[in-house]
């Protein structure tokens, strides 16, 4: 950093976190600009542009896209009041991904019925080889049932 509180990309990517790629497709993207270039032409940041990062990153944790974030942050730098359309935006996007997350917890729960049934048939089948005393062959490899349970697969 320097005399100015201004830190050059390698600076910026390391307090956020982030690559230097990444920064650099953020100010691509419009997402971040820097706060000055050097007559070198170096990027130069401030501290502003550190909790923008953070900010972008918090809205991909959220699940926002980052052309989601750059509609937001394009609603919220211009000149004129649009709160509430930025409010209202960033409702349906917030409400758009509870949807997405919802149908994701749909899927994982259907997932997981799937997943307990077979491993409780797996459980029932190797507990009646044990009973049998048939859970090893004479090589002594493990009998491993199939998908669906109708036969098994020995394994070495």
């Amino acid at each position: 950093m320097n005399g100015d509180g201004l830190m050059r990309i390698g600076e910026l990517a390391r307090q956020s976190g982030l690559t230097i790629r990444a920064i650099r497709y953020y100010d691509e993207l419009g997402l971040l600009n820097p706060a000055a270039k050097t007559q070198g032409n170096y990027r130069l940041y401030d501290q502003e542009s550190l909790k923008l990062i953070k900010t972008i990153q918090r809205c991909k944790r959220l699940g926002m896209s980052l052309s989601e974030i750059a509609e937001l942050k394009g609603l919220y730098t211009r000149e004129e009041d649009c709160t509430g359309h930025l409010r209202e935006r960033f409702l349906q996007l917030i409400q758009e991904r509870m949807q997405q997350i919802d149908r994701q917890i749909e899927e994982l729960t259907i997932l997981k019925e799937e997943i307990s049934f077979h491993y409780r048939q797996l459980k029932e089948f190797m507990r009646s080889q044990t009973s049998e005393g048939l859970n090893r062959t004479r090589h002594d490899t493990l009998c491993v049932p199939s998908v669906p349970v109708s036969s098994a697969r020995c394994r070495g």
